[in-house]
């Protein structure tokens, strides 16, 4: 307690905390290729219904990879590393008055290592002054257009899906930042309050989930070059700048018209009233994808 006060007092921490990965994760790969197999068509092209499936190679074969079908999926990055959060705090506490206690504090964290999905196999731009050359067929392409042929020939990777293929990456990073604020009023005289007030701001690179690996943060839905962490930072899906919280209790006691009756005792006494009132900014998210959505057009 500085300043030799009973009335006042300074509190800090710091600490790293690891988090394992879930085996939610490791599931992810019963659909990887070759235990798995996706075959999509492309835009355009009739599937007969009287033989609507491909044929896959016998169970003699397993595994292999089907010839004529593009690799689809998600696989793990050989340099995944474990996802740790650095998480620090300030606060003062001040007694207003007996059972009335005030408290500002700075709360923050830091993520690194975070999970999340990338489509690793994202077409890149061409053009004249710098043409992309077909590995496989030698093909010069100077010019972007969104057809499905020209996108496959300025992949990285040919025979992989452009949009399907995911690799599992620990390169998703965070911060959040608050200031709190709260006064606390000790049961007296019946009546005890928690007002509380938070203006946070959460940043990262990688909002959102997957449904194949459940929580999962990943970049696969946002328009632009994905592979470019600084280029999709900006705030969190579930970021909310405002928040407050009000909870209260109300001790009703013994009302004096109970107090000699055994009934009215029993009926009337010793009833509380409690509540609590939340109130807080609106999550972002909606916002977000309305931008992402105009950002792809």
């Amino acid at each position: 307690m500085p300043l030799d006060s009973a009335r006042l007092v300074l509190r800090g921490g710091y600490g790293i905390y690891y988090s394992r990965p879930s085996n939610s994760y490791v599931a992810t790969s019963i659909n990887a290729p070759p235990m798995y197999t996706v075959r999509r068509s492309p835009t355009g092209v009739a599937i007969p219904l009287t033989d609507p499936f491909f044929p896959l190679p016998s169970q003699d074969q397993f595994p292999s990879l089907v010839k004529g079908v593009a690799l689809a999926g998600q696989v793990f990055d050989r340099d995944m590393r474990t996802a740790y959060i650095q998480q620090y705090n300030a606060s003062v506490q001040y007694e207003v008055r007996r059972n009335l206690l005030f408290e500002v504090a700075y709360v923050g964290s830091r993520g690194l290592n975070l999970i999340r999905d990338v489509a690793i196999n994202q077409a890149r731009l061409a053009s004249p002054q710098n043409p992309i050359i077909n590995a496989v067929t030698g093909q010069v392409i100077t010019t972007n257009r969104p057809d499905a042929t020209n996108v496959s020939l300025r992949a990285p990777y040919q025979g992989v899906e452009v949009g399907g293929f995911l690799q599992i990456q620990s390169t998703a990073q965070s911060t959040y930042n608050s200031a709190q604020f709260s006064l606390t009023r000790r049961l007296s005289h019946g009546l005890q309050f928690l007002a509380s007030y938070t203006y946070a701001k959460s940043i990262d690179n990688a909002s959102g989930g997957s449904a194949g690996t459940g929580d999962v943060r990943d970049t696969i839905f946002i328009g632009g070059n994905q592979l470019d962490n600084r280029a999709n930072r900006g705030v969190s899906d579930f970021d909310r700048t405002h928040r407050f919280v009000l909870s209260t209790l109300w001790d009703l006691g013994r009302p004096s018209f109970a107090k000699r009756s055994t009934l009215r005792r029993a009926l009337f006494a010793d009833w509380q009233i409690g509540g609590i009132v939340t109130a807080m900014s609106a999550c972002r998210s909606t916002f977000w994808m309305a931008a992402r959505a105009r950002s792809s057009v």
